[in-house]
């Protein structure tokens, strides 16, 4: 009988880290799944973004082993929605290529619009430090850059938001 991804980390991973690893994510996971939710797209679904990020980190080492797991976690979340990004913007390119303009497009108004407008990683800045009153410094951990181009992101978002808001 074949084992479980998830039986075979439990086999790797000790019960003490198994705990320890539940317990760090039980108490990450609101604040990991709004993040989730504002730095993702509306096709990305908060939940599935945290259970993609977790599911990576602990392929390879345990929550309880990071010195900062909240971090790393958000860090992870980013490149997931990065990443994301960048295929869709493939994709809708190879779709533009082969359709040309007969692809219509139906939109829904919403608050969020102006939200989705800004890069995911200007999303991820504008939240960590507005919203969640993280220092730059934290900011520039957890999305990989340095404090300086943290701050950059976020004042470039908060532009950006601005430009929107103001012209719509």
């Amino acid at each position: 009988m074949m084992a479980t991804p998830n039986e075979e980390l439990a086999s790797v991973r000790s019960p003490e880290d198994v705990s320890a690893d539940s317990e760090i994510f039980a108490s990450l996971y609101p604040s990991l799944r709004r993040y989730a939710a504002i730095i993702g797209s509306r096709s990305d679904h908060p939940d599935d973004l945290v259970q993609e990020a977790v599911t990576r980190v602990l392929a390879t080492t345990s929550l309880a082993r990071l010195d900062s797991p909240e971090a790393y976690l958000r860090r992870t979340i980013s490149n997931l929605v990065i990443n994301g990004a960048r295929s869709d913007a493939a994709r809708r390119g190879r779709i533009r290529l082969v359709a040309g303009d007969a692809v219509s497009h139906d939109t829904y108004p919403s608050d969020l619009d102006v939200l989705d407008r800004l890069r995911p990683i200007e999303r991820g800045a504008v939240f960590l430090a507005d919203v969640e009153g993280r220092p730059f410094v934290e900011v520039a951990e957890i999305l990989g850059c340095t404090p300086v181009a943290a701050r950059l992101r976020a004042v470039r978002g908060r532009r950006r938001l601005r430009r929107e808001m103001e012209g719509e």
